[in-house]
């Protein structure tokens, strides 16, 4: 008696459920493995804090402390009574904001040596960058500034004024059609549809109307 050719339906059966076990075991296995969370690299930390500081990031507000991290897009502000120290990773320069002050850092740019940006958008600032490398820019609803080694002062008192006062170094201003150039014990004032206006500050003034609200 001839035995017949074809296999019995219950090993046909346990074959495609193999295989269909086999495939969906696969699917799950590949759906497990997520990719990588990309984690920016920090543009500087929080040296220092007296008071309180906010950060608005991703549309979260976020109570500051000293050590923190900060990103491109955070937000910093400090309320009335509120100050902060904070120190820029690509060359330890320093940056500290004073009373009822916002700024915002942005991304890098490789052209600027990997210098951060920072827009103050109101209130006052202090910085210190010993370095010679890359300017640090600097925008301003008014202006932008590039420091290139210095001890500075910014203020920005409305959306259409900015003062600039250098200890020592040198800040290059671009506002409007005016290209200036700030060297040591120098303020600026600079306002919308206005002409820049340069003139000397005494040490006196310096201490008593800039450097004491950051001592």
């Amino acid at each position: 008696m001839k035995k017949s050719r074809f296999t019995p339906v219950p090993v046909l059966l346990s074959v495609l459920c193999a295989c269909l076990f086999f495939a969906f075991s696969t699917l799950k296995a590949e759906d497990s493995v997520l990719p990588a969370t990309v984690i920016p690299a920090p543009l500087g930390v929080l040296k220092r804090i007296d008071g309180g500081l906010e950060i608005r990031r991703s549309g979260q507000v976020l109570a500051a402390k000293e050590g923190d991290a900060v990103y491109a897009g955070d937000q910093l502000k400090t309320g009335a009574s509120d100050r902060t120290l904070l120190e820029l990773s690509v060359d330890k320069s320093q940056v500290s904001i004073a009373f009822d002050s916002v700024l915002i850092l942005t991304d890098p740019e490789k052209k600027n040596g990997g210098q951060p940006g920072l827009s103050l958008i109101r209130g006052l600032m202090w910085g210190l960058k010993t370095s010679a490398g890359s300017g640090l820019n600097i925008k301003t609803p008014a202006a932008d500034l590039t420091v290139l080694s210095a001890e500075y002062f910014v203020k920005v008192p409305a959306p259409d004024q900015t003062e600039l006062v250098v200890k020592e170094g040198t800040v290059d201003i671009h506002y409007e059609e005016f290209n200036v150039r700030a060297g040591n014990m120098s303020q600026v004032t600079l306002q919308k549809g206005k002409q820049p206006m340069t003139q000397g500050i005494t040490e006196k003034l310096l201490n008593e109307q800039w450097a004491q609200r950051f001592a």
